[in-house]
């Protein structure tokens, strides 16, 4: 199938192929048929980013790369700001920010050993995790819904009655 290509050559023919394979079985348009289930949250692409899908798997990047590059520039020059990253997940974002707290740059206003952070009660301990990394204390915030109180918790102490 490949012989006498370059790999450039063989790539080009992959994704027009793969191209021409989204236009034909995905994101068709049909008119909406009363009882038909609506869909709340759908995938939305088209061939261009099934074919940069495909061709990252085709350099075997399998984690961030040359995409994942572009994209940081672009939404950082979108943004107006000099840096930005990518994480895998919105936990890796809390923490990543969490962290940003702690930077020696913000001076007095950095998180430091033994501050107290106000956190929420139903969060995830990722969250709480990046504190107790720090030294910190989370204050964990709850509102009772019978008396519509709210209070915290924070090294054993609590401010409900």
């Amino acid at each position: 199938m490949f012989e006498n290509k370059t790999e450039e050559q063989a790539k080009k023919e992959i994704l027009t192929m793969v191209s021409e394979y989204c236009d034909t079985y995905h994101n068709k348009q049909k008119p909406f048929e009363p009882g038909e289930r609506i869909p709340y949250a759908s995938r939305v692409y088209d061939h261009e980013e099934m074919c940069s899908l495909v061709d990252a798997a085709l350099e075997f990047w399998l984690t961030s790369g040359r995409y994942t590059e572009e994209f940081e520039k672009e939404l950082a020059a979108y943004l107006g700001i000099a840096f930005c990253s990518l994480v895998n997940s919105g936990s890796s974002a809390n923490l990543a920010a969490f962290m940003a707290l702690t930077s020696p740059l913000l001076g007095t206003r950095r998180i430091e050993r033994g501050d107290e952070v106000i956190t929420v009660a139903a969060g995830f301990s990722d969250y709480d995790s990046s504190y107790y990394s720090v030294r910190g204390c989370a204050c964990i915030c709850r509102c009772d819904d019978s008396t519509i109180q709210s209070g915290y918790t924070s090294a054993g102490r609590s401010s409900f009655r």
